[in-house]
């Protein structure tokens, strides 16, 4: 996969924030999704992260559809490295009783191997009864670090903010000296008990922790429950998504780091990238749209036609691809109940790639296509 669309991207806060966003959908099945990046691998890069994050998007999410018990895990690892590039595969892997049946696994390549021209893929291997595995390689540039001035420009809204350095490890990696560099605040302790005492700890604005079982101690104190984690260790195993959120970690790394590297680390919490603003959304128009997403309610007619017939929507949106019933089925059955009841509700295709147009691709009753990106507002 060729990257084009060139710009400086975090790929661990990329990636991790992507299954971020798909943890509730494992979560509902009872799948824990994982999350593991070499440690040797860059964390700033230049490349195309928007098209990351979309194919991404829908291997995962795809995984998570066709698995019924177990895990879904995203491995990234270094094929090749130098100073200047390194060359990634993404493995998506998922663990079933049935695994991923060949048609099925044909539909998850021949949507997403049209994403753009350039785009190269591995192969999935998937067998009824077996793990599945499906991987991609992408060749990207280092980061060659801009200024530390261009970076003091980003950060200097909040400069001067604290930040929480629990080191329990008492070794040397030098985030006391970045954090300093960058203009914050660092308070370090040894141990939790340092800073139990709600009525002596200072202000906080974010945590640093280098384990993640001195996470869960954090938590046990109310004055420190809420406030965002960033975790940063040596090594560090495989990340559960599902624990990280419930326990408010915004952003991971590997030590040792530099204190550019830190300012990526620090974007979800310090300048509060991962929030939403709900005073910058339009109040004035409200839409009912009904989005039909691999759920086990839609694979059921009648549900369908209760939901239509309760109320009106004024959009419905359609994931082609559903494990049992797929979208081209039940957007006809949509269509045969409002003809029957003289209805009509738009109805669109959700792609996760954005390929060539074909004849007869808007159909059957589809009113278009839409392509979702990590912008809503797209």
């Amino acid at each position: 996969m060729a990257v084009e669309a060139m710009e400086l991207y975090s790929l661990r806060q990329t990636v991790f924030d992507i299954l971020k966003t798909l943890a509730g959908q494992a979560t509902y099945k009872g799948l824990d999704l994982t999350l593991d990046v070499a440690p040797e691998i860059p964390d700033v890069l230049t490349g195309d992260s928007l098209h990351i994050r979309q194919v991404i998007t829908n291997l995962v999410g795809n995984a998570i559809k066709f698995t019924e018990i177990g895990y879904v895990a995203l491995n990234i690892n270094a094929v090749s490295l130098d100073p200047d590039n390194v060359t990634l595969q993404f493995c998506v892997r998922n663990s079933s009783i049935r695994g991923i049946a060949q048609d099925k696994s044909n539909l998850t390549l021949d949507t997403l191997c049209q994403a753009d021209g350039s785009t190269t893929w591995g192969d999935m291997e998937s067998k009824l009864g077996k793990d599945s595995e499906l991987y991609f390689t992408i060749k990207s540039q280092i980061n060659q670090k801009q200024s530390l001035h261009e970076t003091l420009l980003k950060l200097s809204p909040v400069t001067k903010q604290t930040i929480l350095l629990v080191d329990t490890m008492h070794d040397d990696t030098g985030i006391e000296e970045c954090l300093s560099e960058l203009g914050l605040v660092p308070v370090v302790v040894h141990d939790i008990s340092e800073v139990s005492d709600k009525e002596k700890c200072p202000h906080i604005d974010t945590i640093i922790v280098d384990s993640l079982s001195i996470t869960e101690c954090l938590r046990e104190h109310e004055h420190l429950r809420y406030i965002p984690v960033a975790l940063l260790a040596p090594v560090l195993p495989p990340l559960n998504v599902k624990w990280c959120l419930e326990n408010g970690i915004s952003a991971y790394n590997t030590t040792p780091i530099t204190a550019f590297d830190l300012y990526y680390v620090l974007l979800p919490s310090a300048l509060g990238t991962n929030t939403v603003n709900p005073a910058s959304a339009a109040a004035e128009v409200t839409y009912d749209i009904l989005l039909a997403e691999d759920n086990l309610v839609f694979q059921r007619l009648a549900f369908m036609e209760r939901v239509l017939h309760q109320k009106p929507f004024h959009v419905i949106i359609m994931d082609v691809w559903m494990p049992l019933m797929g979208g081209i089925e039940v957007t006809q059955r949509i269509r045969e109940y409002e003809a029957q009841y003289h209805l009509a509700s738009p109805n669109y295709r959700l792609d996760g790639a954005r390929p060539e147009w074909r004849p007869g691709a808007v159909s059957p009753g589809w009113n278009g296509r839409y392509y979702p990106t990590s912008n809503a507002a797209g």
